[in-house]
């Protein structure tokens, strides 16, 4: 009788979903860092209520488990989570009154490297038509940056393999060794780099976005917006930046330290 009852209930509630008109979903993928940050704090509800779209933020898989090349195929299980995150939403969005063809992503800073990754991703072009996503908006960050890609991703994994005391002879031997640590141990790793995507697996195949000659063409899959903050890097100023400005030697050294490691 619950059975029944349940059954007649879905039935209902997908024929009153059908009636309805379905509102536009904004998915944030939140962007402090590759190796920290949270989508929870995040609301969404003022602007999802101002808008009247349905917001939606997700929490991906950072730093150690995040972004570590653990073998030669898998690196940027990160950019999978958010993958998976869209396909659900794809398939399951209609529930809660969203439009599944009119969703746009949105990223801020690293979020804005991910989803700029995710437009010309092998996995999110294979999807079929319209997508996983239709319109982007990329705040504060691209595949551009300099910034945006590891350069050499194996540092950190021969960083992990010696400190874990894991062997790096073959990808299973040294994923077996990772699975047999604790959180705790991996957390209190250090590494010599940070993390970010890195180029070289399922889903970054290809060569450097900067110099691909198919990077342009990718673009023409979607509606894109780009834009910065009011305060970019309001979180990296000192008290004394913050109340009086940014000292002009300071000024110089950072854009200094910027164009060299940039442009080498």
């Amino acid at each position: 009788m619950a059975g029944e009852l349940r059954h007649k209930a879905e039935i209902e509630l997908e024929r009153d979903l059908g009636m309805m008109t379905k509102k536009a979903v904004l998915v944030f993928i939140h962007g402090e860092s590759f190796s920290w940050g949270s989508g929870n704090p995040y609301d969404g509800s003022v602007l999802a209520s101002y808008g009247d779209i349905i917001v939606v933020t997700v929490n991906y898989r950072l730093g150690v488990f995040g972004f570590l090349k653990s073998s030669s195929k898998v690196s940027n299980l990160g950019l999978l989570d958010q993958i998976a995150a869209l396909k659900w939403l794809k398939d399951n969005i209609w529930k809660f009154g969203g439009d599944n063809n009119t969703i746009t992503l949105m990223g801020h800073h690293t979020g804005a490297v991910a989803v700029n990754h995710l437009m010309f991703s092998p996995i999110v072009i294979a999807d079929p038509t319209p997508g996983l996503f239709q319109r982007v908006i990329l705040m504060s960050g691209s595949a551009l940056a300099s910034w945006s890609e590891m350069t050499e991703p194996n540092r950190n994994m021969k960083s992990v393999a010696m400190q874990l005391d894991c062997e790096l002879t073959t990808d299973d031997s040294f994923q077996e060794c990772l699975r047999d640590k604790t959180v705790g141990e991996l957390l209190n790793l250090n590494f010599p780099d940070e993390f970010g995507p890195s180029v070289g697996d399922m889903v970054l195949p290809g060569e450097n976005v900067k110099t691909s000659p198919q990077y342009k063409g990718f673009y023409s899959r979607y509606d894109l917006l780009c834009g910065v903050t009011e305060n970019e890097c309001y979180d990296m100023l000192d008290s004394v930046s913050l109340h009086n400005g940014m000292l002009e030697k300071d000024r110089d050294k950072i854009l200094t330290q910027f164009f060299n490691s940039s442009f080498k």
